[in-house]
C-alpha cells in the first residue's frame, strides 16, 4: 500500500513538471469575431478582436502583475514580454472585400511560434469560416438619373469660353457626388466635353454607377470673329468712319503718327489715296494672345518731306482688335480703342512688318473695304 502511494505521489510530480515546463496556453478564439458589412457584391470582411481581453490572458498565463498602481510598480521585462507575445498573432482573410452573399471565408491566424516558445507560451488558433449572408442588395444607377439634375452652362467668349458645372439633385446620394471635366477652359462652340461623376464616395452607400460620364456640347457663347467676310455692311461703315476720323485728326492733321520712325508731322501735301486691301488676323490655335483677332484698315498715302524724298506709296493702318460675333448673330466693336499703327514708305516694308512676321500666330483673311 505504501509503495502505491508512492508510485501515484511519483507520477503527479512528474506531470507538474511537465506541464510546467510546457508553459500556459491561450486560446485565440475565445477573443476573435468575423464580421461582414456592406453590400451585396461590394461586401467587406473585418474581425472583432478583443484586444484588452486577449492581453489579460496572456498577461495572466505569463503571471505578469497587470494592476499596475503607479510607475514604480512597472517592470518594463515583463511589459516587453506581454507585448512580444501579443504581437506574435497576425490575422488575414483569404478573401475580404467585393463579398457578395454565398461566398465563402477564412480568417487564418499567423503566429510567431519562436517568439511563444522562448516565453514559454502557447497560442491556439483555430481558422474561423463562414458563409457571408444578410448582405442588402446594392442600387444601380445610370448617366440618366445621376445627370439628371446636373447643370452644365457655358460663359465667356468662343474660343475662350469656361464651363461651369452645378450639382443641383436633391438625391442624398447622387448631391453627395463631384461633377468635372478634365476641359474646362479654352472652349469655343462646338467643342464637345465630357463631364465625369467622382463615385468614390458612394459605394458605401449602396450604389453602383453603370456610366459615370456624360458628353456636353459647347454652344450659346458669344465668339470672337472668325471670318470678317461675316460682318454686316452697318458694321463695317462704322469702322471704316471711325478709321478716316483717326486718320484724318493724326495722319492728316500731321500730329500724330510715323511713317519709318519718322513723324507725320514732318509731311507736307499729304494726299490721301484712300484705304487699300487691308487685313484681319485671327489667333491660331495652341496661342493665348491677348489679341484674339485685328482688323487692320490700310491707307495708302503721298505727301513731301523735308529732308528725303517724297513719299510716294507709303502705307499706315488702324487696327481694330477683338471684334466679337454676339450670339444674337450681331456684332460687337469697340470703336473706342482703336489706334493708329506705324507706317512704312513701301508697301513690302509694311507687309513684311505688319503682316508676315504675325504669319506664324495668325491666320490672315485679305479684306476689301470700300467706302
Amino acid at each position: 500500500m505504501k509503495r502505491r502511494f508512492l508510485l501515484v505521489l511519483c507520477f503527479m510530480l512528474c506531470l507538474v513538471l511537465l506541464v510546467g515546463c510546457g508553459g500556459k496556453s491561450v486560446n485565440l478564439n475565445d477573443y476573435v469575431s468575423v464580421v461582414v458589412f456592406g453590400y451585396d457584391t461590394k461586401g467587406i470582411a473585418d474581425y472583432d478582436f478583443d484586444y484588452v481581453g486577449f492581453e489579460e490572458a496572456v498577461a495572466e498565463a505569463l503571471k505578469i502583475k497587470t494592476d499596475i498602481q503607479s510607475l514604480s510598480d512597472l517592470n518594463f521585462e515583463d511589459l516587453d514580454k506581454l507585448y512580444s507575445v501579443t504581437n506574435s498573432v497576425v490575422l488575414n482573410f483569404d478573401k475580404s472585400d467585393n463579398l457578395s452573399n454565398g461566398d465563402k471565408i477564412t480568417l487564418s491566424a499567423k503566429i510567431d511560434e519562436e517568439t511563444n516558445k522562448k516565453h514559454k507560451i502557447t497560442l491556439n488558433f483555430k481558422d474561423i469560416s463562414t458563409t457571408v449572408e444578410g448582405l442588402e442588395e446594392i442600387k444601380t444607377v445610370g448617366a440618366d438619373e445621376i445627370f439628371k439634375d446636373v447643370v452644365v452652362s457655358f460663359n465667356g467668349t468662343s474660343p475662350n469660353g469656361i464651363a461651369i458645372i452645378e450639382n443641383k439633385s436633391s438625391d442624398p446620394i447622387i448631391s453627395q457626388m463631384d461633377f468635372k471635366s478634365e476641359t474646362m477652359t479654352n472652349l469655343k462652340n462646338g467643342d464637345t466635353i465630357t463631364v465625369v461623376a467622382n463615385t468614390d464616395r458612394i459605394y458605401e452607400e449602396g450604389v453602383i454607377v453603370e456610366d459615370a460620364s456624360k458628353d456636353y456640347t459647347v454652344d450659346g457663347l458669344d465668339e470672337y470673329l472668325t471670318k470678317f467676310t461675316e460682318v454686316d455692311e452697318a458694321t463695317k461703315n462704322s469702322i471704316l468712319k471711325r478709321a478716316d476720323e483717326i486718320f484724318s485728326a493724326n495722319v492728316l492733321a500731321g500730329k500724330k503718327g510715323y511713317i519709318d520712325n519718322s513723324s507725320t508731322r514732318y509731311l507736307k501735301n499729304i494726299n490721301n489715296l484712300g484705304v487699300q486691301d487691308s487685313y484681319y488676323l485671327v489667333q491660331k490655335d495652341g496661342f493665348n494672345n491677348k489679341i484674339i483677332n485685328q482688323l487692320q484698315l490700310v491707307y495708302k498715302l503721298e505727301a513731301d518731306r523735308d529732308y528725303s524724298d517724297a513719299l510716294k506709296d507709303a502705307h499706315i493702318s488702324i487696327a481694330f482688335n477683338n471684334i466679337i460675333k454676339l450670339k444674337d448673330g450681331s456684332f460687337k466693336v469697340d470703336l473706342s480703342e482703336a489706334y493708329l499703327l506705324d507706317g512704312n514708305s513701301t508697301f513690302d516694308v509694311f507687309y513684311k512688318e505688319h503682316i508676315m512676321k504675325f504669319m506664324d500666330e495668325y491666320d490672315i483673311e485679305v479684306v476689301k473695304l470700300d467706302k
